[in-house]
């Protein structure tokens, strides 16, 4: 829904599938595909919750130029205890929502999320990928509060 408001506006580029990064980079692809296990006992430690949505927020431009609008979890506290459990640098908790190329409308993209916030989410699956030949690829999907199987 908060995606799709967006994603033919002019100047707008989106980072799919929607999600909120424990850590990035966490560890280089083969070093990931090792820590799996880890992966799935943190996960089966943190049972799913709601999550309240907040924004449009910004960040400052990047090198590049491009702002990145974001929503902001109203309570950060599960989301941060997964970090801690994987031993992940979670520096902000948030979602990307759009990355505003230079010149883009920034005020029309806010005016079409605006509406769409505060939104209530269910969070109930803890995904791995890794990076392999600049392509992302799925390396794991567990679901929180799952026992990790044997």
């Amino acid at each position: 829904m908060l995606l799709s408001a967006v994603r033919d506006l002019p100047g707008v580029g989106l980072l799919e599938p929607p999600h909120v990064s424990l850590g990035y980079p966490w560890l280089p692809a083969a070093a990931a595909l090792e820590q799996l296990d880890r992966v799935r006992e943190a996960a089966a430690r943190v049972p799913p919750f709601e999550a309240l949505l907040t924004g449009p927020h910004a960040y400052p431009a990047d090198p590049r130029g491009r702002v990145l609008l974001h929503a902001r979890l109203a309570d950060e506290r599960p989301v941060r205890e997964l970090a801690r459990l994987l031993g992940a640098d979670l520096r902000d908790v948030h979602l990307s929502l759009a990355r505003l190329r230079p010149g883009t409308d920034e005020d029309a993209v806010r005016g079409a999320l605006a509406p769409l916030l505060p939104l209530q989410v269910a969070v109930v699956e803890l995904d791995v990928t890794v990076q392999r030949a600049g392509r992302w690829e799925p390396a794991l999907r567990q679901r929180l509060g799952t026992p990790a199987p044997a």
